[in-house]
């Protein structure tokens, strides 16, 4: 006769979810690590063209401020509505647009590699507001992506 109760998982199962867990694979990056990495990495690219006068005002075209959410409590908070624009790791004030994506989505974006548009439309990435404002600078982030500096 069986102890266990008909709605408890069984015990392989149960562990089926734990293989999952960063912790439980050896060498792992937990996800808050690559999300705040990934939310470092678009902060450095953001402060590096606010540094250009001329990329900088294509930048703030957007008039907008965005909080990017990475999840686990990470994220990225832009304002493109302000001279000099700001980045900043983190999700701080109030922004009028919120976009919900993975650090590799964001990763892929800012590089030029995919696009958000897409992305969105394939329900793959979540937004609240008016997200085209954001997304009509993203031909300008492709093609910063692709200068020199920024691969830096």
């Amino acid at each position: 006769m069986s102890t266990e109760s008909p709605t408890s998982p069984p015990v392989a199962a149960s562990r089926k979810h734990d293989l999952s867990s960063p912790a439980a694979v050896p060498g792992a990056t937990p996800p808050a690590t690559n999300a705040f990495a990934a939310a470092q990495r678009t902060v450095a690219f953001f402060e590096r063209h606010a540094a250009d006068p001329h990329a900088a005002a294509r930048l703030c075209r957007a008039d907008c401020s965005v909080h990017i959410h990475l999840g686990e409590g990470v994220g990225v908070s832009l304002r493109l509505d302000c001279t000099p624009l700001e980045a900043e790791v983190g999700i701080v004030g109030v922004a009028e647009i919120e976009i919900h994506c993975s650090p590799a989505q964001l990763d892929a974006h800012v590089r030029g590699e995919r696009t958000l548009a897409q992305e969105i439309m394939r329900r793959e990435v979540t937004y609240v507001g008016p997200v085209r404002k954001f997304l009509s600078i993203a031909p300008i982030l492709r093609g910063l992506s692709r200068t020199p500096t920024a691969a830096a």
